[in-house]
Formats: C-alpha cells, structure tokens, sequence
C-alpha cells in the first residue's frame, strides 16, 4: 500500500452501488478500488445488484428509508432494511450478487391510477428517502470522514442534503450525465409523460436542490473532461473529471486464448438500454436488413423490459448481463463492438458530455467499435480527435449499413483504428493516471 492508499480517508457511497453490471457500478468499483476494504461504507439506494469485493459494509436500504406511508401502495414490496457485513464468501454461497426484488404483480387499476399521477407529476413523490432511526445508528457506529455522492434525480438529491446535513463531513460530488438538462423523469426507461406545468414545476425543484449541491459540495468531479470545463463555465464552479479506466492486465490473457479467426460475423452491444440510445437499435437491425451479402448476428447483453421486443427480429439475440469473465469472452467473440447513443433532443443533451463505462475496455479488446452517436457528443469528439472508432455521426441507416460493410470490407482501415485504440485506451485511459486523479480529490480535501 503507498502512503498515498494509508491516507484515504473513511468513505461513505451513497447513490452508486458497488457491482461489475451495470455502468455505474463498474465505474464506482473500479475507482474505490485501492481503498481499504475497513475504510469504506456503501448506503444503497436503488435496484441494482451489489457485490461485495470492493465493499463489505453495505447498508440496503428497506421501505422505511424509501417511501412515504400514503405512497407505499403504489411501490415494490415491503422490503426492511439489511446490513451487511463481513467478506462475502463467508456469509454467502457462490452467488455474489445480492439480486433486486422481483417487482410485485400491479392491478389494471393500478397501472391507470399510476398513469393519472404520473401526468399530474405525483410520481415524483413515489421515489423517496428518509433517514430512519436504524440508518442513524448505523451512520454514527462507522463514522465517515467524506460523503461521497452520485445521483439523478430530485428524491436522491433531496436525501443527500439530508445525509450532509446529519453527517457534518465533507461531500464530494459526482456527475455521471448530463441529466440536469433535461426534464424531470423518475426512470431513464420511461418516456416523459407528464404534463408541462408540473414538468416545469419539477425541473425548477430539481435545479435549485443542483445548485445546493454543488456549493454544499467540498468537491465536484465530472465523468468527463468535457462536462468538466462546461459545467465549470456554466455554474462558476471548479470541476475536475474522473470516469472508468482499463486493467490491461486483465485483458490480456482472455485475448491471447481468443480465437484467432472469427467463425461468424457478430456485432455485439453490452449494457444498459434506456432513454440514451434505445432509439438506435430500430437503426442497426434495419441497417443490417439492407446487406445481403454478409449474414451478421447481433449479441445483445442487457437487462430490463425494453430488450424483450429486440428478440423478435431476424439475426438477433438477447442474453442477460454476465460476469466480468463471462463479459470478456463474449466481447473477443465479436467482429463489431456497437456503442450507440440517441439522436433525440432529449437524447443528445443527457449524453453531451457522458463517457460510456464500456468504451475503454471496448478500446483495449482490439475489436473494432462503432459509434453511433451525434457529433456534439463528447464521446464522438473524443473519438475523432483520437481517430479510435469508426464514427456514424448521422441518423442514417444508409451511412450505418456503409459503415458495417466497410469494417467488414477493409481490413485496413478497421487494423489501424482498431491500433489507434488499444493505444489510446492505454495511454489517456490508463488505471494509474484516473486513479491519481480520483483519489487526489479526497486527498486535498483539508489542503
């Protein structure tokens, strides 16, 4: 451990938890994962899994924390609070994930009774937190020194300022999209169904609990250096920027055992599919009905109801999330890596300044990426900029077919690009220098 490591200080995670699924459970595992396993404390919020190798102190929060009484019939089961602790392979059997409860069964009555609340902006009260008497006891019993803090919507924001206020510790913020410009919504998988004076009335909420964030915060970090320099320009604040990085290492094995030579065409998509790039997927599957000449598969591994309708197109399969072994293989398995987002108004500005979880490691396995992906994107810039990926910065399916057939076509081409970016995930998205970044955050707190 470096003297650096020793002087960590004790962390509370609120917002993120730590999993190797979904985006940002990759990323926040990653970047805590020099700290030491006593100094780091996670409070979780959502539905997503969690696995316990970077983080053993897990508070999941139940109903009590979650939602208000009148509202509790409307939501998931009653599910009570957990802590837990210890390493997992001591508590638990082979399974490491502690998986989200199934959804309880919801009335026809129901689903209109949520529709009616949801035009009127009530749904924003569903989604909830509290600080109850068993979460204070918890967080007086671990003691944080730093409260460090993502989120994405009103309720999360709402029960960060509580937390802060309780803890009395420094706060670190960590903006992940560009979420804030864009309407209010309770769920990236949902379109906007809300009628415009509570959508205005809600967005007005939320950007006043932003900006009492911010300058609560001790310190702001972005996911990318382009949100960094916008939001500092836009809210007279500094920023710095930390996002996921690639372990080469890692890597290295699974493509030295890799097959050589692909026995089938497979374009392969790994993650979420929400309000970012869903749209884009209609694109490929009728882009790859116009070539007749190749028959090219799609993989696609995700999770949640909007995969479900993908499975009826021709050539294509959905499976869910897996391992990071798992992940690997299938990823080397492939001819093309897609990495889409929205071409929509609404799109375009959550994702202006993302940088996928996916795209360093997408960068590093030497399979050639796609992006689909507006040109204002900060993504398709980086891109360009590093000539990294193959980049169809239109909503054409014409361009996206043409883009297809030549990464089959010229092996060339798609050789060099394919090198500029196992160069460039190397180089500028290496471990240690977002390490060093990251963690120089919580180190200058008190300088």
């Amino acid at each position: 451990m470096t003297v650096n490591e020793q002087k960590l200080p004790k962390i509370l995670v609120v917002g993120q938890s730590f999993n190797h699924t979904t985006g940002g459970g990759v990323t926040v595992s990653n970047l805590f994962a020099n700290w030491e396993k006593s100094k780091i404390f996670s409070l979780h919020l959502g539905k997503e899994p969690i696995d316990f190798e970077v983080c053993e102190n897990v508070y999941v929060s139940g109903y009590r924390e979650r939602t208000l009484r009148i509202f509790r019939p409307f939501v998931r089961l009653k599910n009570a609070s957990m802590i837990l602790t210890g390493k997992p392979e001591e508590k638990r059997s082979e399974e490491k994930y502690l998986k989200p409860s199934t959804p309880s069964n919801i009335s026809k009555s129901r689903r209109i009774i949520l529709k009616i609340i949801t035009f009127f902006g009530v749904n924003h009260l569903l989604r909830h937190f509290k600080l109850s008497q068993q979460l204070k006891v918890w967080l007086d019993d671990i003691k944080p020194e730093v409260l460090y803090a993502q989120y994405s919507d009103y309720a999360s924001m709402h029960f960060i300022i509580q937390l802060h206020k309780y803890l009395h510790i420094p706060l670190i913020v960590h903006i992940m999209d560009n979420w804030i410009s864009i309407p209010p919504i309770t769920s990236t998988q949902r379109k906007i169904n809300e009628n415009p004076l509570t959508r205005f009335y809600w967005q007005y909420k939320s950007k006043v609990l932003f900006m009492q964030l911010l300058n609560r915060a001790s310190a702001r970090i972005a996911i990318s250096e382009a949100m960094a320099i916008e939001y500092q320009r836009r809210y007279n604040l500094p920023f710095s920027w930390a996002h996921n990085y690639i372990k080469e290492e890692e890597w290295e094995d699974f493509k030295n055992n890799a097959e050589k030579k692909k026995q089938e065409l497979i374009i392969g998509y790994f993650g979420t599919i929400d309000i970012k790039n869903v749209e884009t997927f209609n694109y490929l599957f009728e882009a790859l009905s116009l070539i007749k000449d190749y028959k090219i598969k799609v993989h696609i591994f995700s999770s949640g109801q909007l995969t479900e309708t993908f499975s009826k197109f021709e050539n294509v399969a959905v499976f869910d999330t897996v391992n990071q072994n798992e992940y690997k293989k299938e990823i080397l398995k492939c001819s093309i890596l897609y990495l889409p987002l929205g071409f929509s108004e609404q799109s375009i500005n959550y994702t202006q300044f993302s940088m996928p979880t996916k795209f360093s490691e997408y960068l590093v396995s030497e399979i050639p990426v796609l992006v689909f992906a507006h040109q204002d994107t900060a993504l398709y810039k980086f891109c360009k900029k590093n000539q990294c990926a193959i980049l169809v910065p239109e909503k054409s399916v014409e361009k996206l077919k043409n883009a297809i057939i030549e990464i089959v076509e010229n092996e060339l081409l798609t050789e060099q690009i394919t090198k500029n970016g196992y160069i460039t995930a190397t180089t500028l998205l290496s471990k240690q220098s977002m390490l060093d970044r990251f963690q120089n955050e919580f180190l200058n707190l008190h300088k």
